[in-house]
């Protein structure tokens, strides 16, 4: 479902196009040519000129694709020809209208990863904020404006996640 919405930011007009989350349908067709291709999530960030996890995020539906990496990644993964391209090329360059879904679908069904990588941002998450706030003033982490990568360490034994996330402190209201 798509649902139209206009936006006025300054002076211009803003058409966005909101979905629900990329249809089960289109996702699947992404990952099975994807499975099919033999290529890694790794290799096809890297021709494409996109951060691993980024791109990830778009072929689960948490992210929008930019036109030129949506057509490029149908391209890579030999879907360009499908009859159903025009339709994954709409759904993958659509903003989603609730991010987060895909996560909390599957902590509901308790991944295994998922639950762990929650349980330490609830034993941990406290304690990070207090040492950012010491560090950094009040303030919050951006989730609009970070990027995340992952790494393998140890020879697989051990992963690395970081989170590059630009600090927003909180300002005073003013009097008006």
């Amino acid at each position: 479902m798509f649902i139209k919405t206009t936006l006025k930011p300054f002076s211009s007009v803003l058409l966005l196009s909101f979905r629900r989350h990329l249809s089960s349908e289109v996702r699947n067709r992404l990952f099975a040519a994807k499975q099919v291709s033999g290529l890694s999530f790794a290799e096809l960030a890297r021709r494409l000129d996109q951060n691993e996890v980024w791109f990830v995020a778009c072929l689960l539906g948490e992210q929008p694709f930019e036109s030129s990496v949506a057509e490029n990644t149908l391209r890579l993964l030999r879907l360009s020809d499908d009859p159903k391209a025009n339709q994954m090329l709409a759904e993958m360059q659509t903003l989603p209208e609730i991010r987060g879904k895909e996560g909390n679908r599957l902590l509901a069904n308790r991944d295994p990863f998922l639950s762990r990588f929650h349980e330490l941002l609830c034993v941990y998450g406290p304690a990070l904020r207090h040492v950012t706030n010491e560090m950094c003033g009040n303030g919050i982490l951006s989730a609009i404006d970070c990027s995340v990568n992952c790494r393998p360490k140890d020879n697989g034994k051990r992963v690395v996640i970081e989170i590059d996330s630009k600090f927003l402190e909180f300002k005073p209201f003013v009097k008006q």
